[in-house]
C-alpha cells in the first residue's frame, strides 16, 4: 500500500465508518469483549477477560507467570 492508502484506511477505520458498515449486516454480530492485562514491572503476565471470571487453569498460569516475573527479578 501506498502512504496515501494507508492515510485513507487509517482516517476510515478512525471515522468509525467501518464499524457502522459492519453493524448494518444482517449475518454479523457486535459484542463488546472487556479484556484486562497484568503487568509487573514492564513484563506483560496476563491477557485475559475480567479476572472475575477465569477458571483455575488460567489462574495457575498467571500465578505461574508471576513467579517466572519475580526470578528475572531476582535474577538481575
Amino acid at each position: 500500500m501506498s502512504d496515501d492508502e494507508q492515510k485513507e484506511l487509517s482516517e476510515f477505520m478512525e471515522s468509525g465508518a467501518a464499524y457502522q458498515m459492519l453493524k448494518a449486516q444482517p449475518d454479523i454480530e457486535i459484542k463488546n469483549l472487556t479484556i484486562e492485562t497484568l503487568y509487573k514491572g514492564d513484563d506483560l503476565l496476563a491477557v485475559t477477560r475480567q479476572f472475575d471470571e477465569i477458571s483455575d487453569l488460567e489462574a495457575v498460569s498467571i500465578l505461574l507467570n508471576v513467579l517466572i516475573a519475580d526470578a528475572r527479578t531476582v535474577q538481575t
